[in-house]
């Protein structure tokens, strides 16, 4: 249902905004969820480097989580936009991060997957390597976990990814693409890709399967870190 709701919004979201009219998150000056002002005088750009992890902005700027939340949750496709062109300004140090490494968006379950219609990981790590020239490749797959992460406690979490839900889906690719993963793969590693960074426990288990599969080197990088 959500994934219907999500693809008829793209449909009629010129309808749905002169109904339903956006709010800027940060003043609630009707028009766009960040106003152009508002824009502007957005100076909060993170785009730090630790633990081999590339965050662009910081989750606890209430203008970036809520934004983050009408894109995920809400299915806004303006507020990814929005986040995009925030982030042009240091897009040089994303290129320099990545490198020749190659960008893995981390799965969604199958079934959050239908529920979503989507999956912002891999929507991040599509509009990364159109922006930076990188490749992106789909290596894992996840199996169907019971709850949310975003319900759960800092233990839970933790707990939840003790044993990693990811698996290889190198079967899908063609043997020319394979080839080509495992050099690019061996020359650069592997940028693992998500939204939001919290424990960080998601994307530990993401790569200690990449890492069993014989990958040496896995950074990170998420849209916001909190």
């Amino acid at each position: 249902m959500e994934s219907q709701r999500f693809f008829l919004g793209r449909i009629i979201e010129p309808f749905l905004d002169a109904v339903f009219p956006r709010y800027c998150v940060s003043c609630k000056a009707e028009g766009a969820l960040l106003c152009p002002s508002c824009f502007a005088a957005f100076d909060d750009r993170v785009f730090k480097v630790e633990d081999n992890h590339l965050t662009m902005f910081a989750y606890g700027n209430p203008i970036i989580r809520d934004l983050i939340k009408a894109y995920k949750y809400e299915f806004d496709h303006s507020a990814f936009r929005i986040l995009q062109k925030l982030a042009e300004p240091k897009i040089e140090t994303v290129k320099s991060f990545i490198g020749e490494s190659i960008l893995v968006p981390v799965p969604l379950a199958p079934l959050r997957l239908r529920e979503r219609g989507f999956n912002q990981a891999a929507a991040v790590g599509s509009w990364l390597a159109t922006t930076t020239g990188a490749q992106m490749h789909e290596l894992l797959r996840r199996e169907e976990t019971k709850g949310h992460q975003a319900e759960r406690t800092v233990e839970e979490r933790e707990t939840a990814m003790t044993r990693s839900p990811f698996r290889l889906a190198s079967l899908l690719l063609s043997k020319e693409e394979s080839e080509e993963v495992q050099v690019r793969g061996s020359e650069g590693g592997v940028v693992l890709i998500d939204d939001v960074w919290t424990t960080g426990s998601t994307m530990k288990a993401a790569e200690r399967t990449l890492k069993e599969a014989g990958v040496e080197h896995v950074k990170f990088l998420t849209l916001a870190k909190g």
